[in-house]
């Protein structure tokens, strides 16, 4: 028996196991892919509402019943549908282009509640802190740096964290190419990243938990 003689049974189940993996991780892949872009279409049809909703919402409440709205209505759309977001980001990149244009409808909505919240502030003498948070996503960005936005994005959830009833953070995509944004940035002169605005006042590059608990005058 000739023992050099290659054993073609093995071959070919050797072919066959590596076929069947290839094969697999395919339709594993497009099984993942398809997943996401369900998960993609069902919070686009949720911001659209979320939006309509809002829209029909600010027609609704009027000056002289802004006072009435509780705090926590107004806000809580905006703070689920951010949560949103973030697991598309996850899920399918921070680039993905759908998911920028997911992400364009939540800073629309984001702007809508904004504006409530600073009307709210100014007509009812209540007493809490709005901040807007600019950032990019994108390496070597000429107007800042991702890590840094990224690090001054966890130091904002961890003071949000701590002061839930006070703390109200709206977070922009310096990148994010809508009118409504680029009026908002040429508002406060935005130009470069992570930048904060506070109650007002600009502070630009990254600011540490400490510092900005000092900032806002908070124990």
């Amino acid at each position: 028996m000739d023992k050099t003689k290659p054993n073609t049974s093995k071959y070919i189940a050797a072919f066959s196991l590596t076929t069947l993996v290839f094969i697999s991780g395919i339709f594993l892949g497009n099984f993942i892919a398809q997943s996401g872009l369900t998960d993609l279409r069902e919070s686009q049809e949720i911001l659209r509402a979320q939006l309509l909703g809002l829209d029909l919402r600010d027609r609704l409440i009027t000056s002289q019943n802004v006072c009435e709205v509780p705090i926590k209505d107004i806000r809580e759309g905006k703070v689920e549908l951010g949560r949103r977001v973030e697991v598309l980001e996850k899920r399918l990149g921070k680039l993905n282009p759908e998911v920028l244009r997911q992400k364009e409808l939540y800073q629309l909505i984001e702007i809508k509640t904004l504006l409530l919240l600073e009307e709210r502030k100014e007509r009812c003498d209540e007493d809490y802190s709005i901040i807007l948070f600019f950032y990019t996503n994108e390496e070597n960005d000429p107007r800042g740096s991702d890590k840094k936005s990224q690090n001054q994005g966890i130091v904002l959830n961890a003071l949000y964290n701590g002061y839930p009833d006070y703390i109200n953070t709206f977070s922009f995509d310096i990148n994010t190419e809508n009118p409504a944004l680029s009026t908002l940035k040429s508002i406060h002169n935005i130009n470069s990243v992570p930048t904060l605005v506070i109650d007002g006042k600009i502070y630009e590059d990254f600011k540490g938990f400490e510092e900005l608990k000092e900032l806002l005058e908070l124990e």
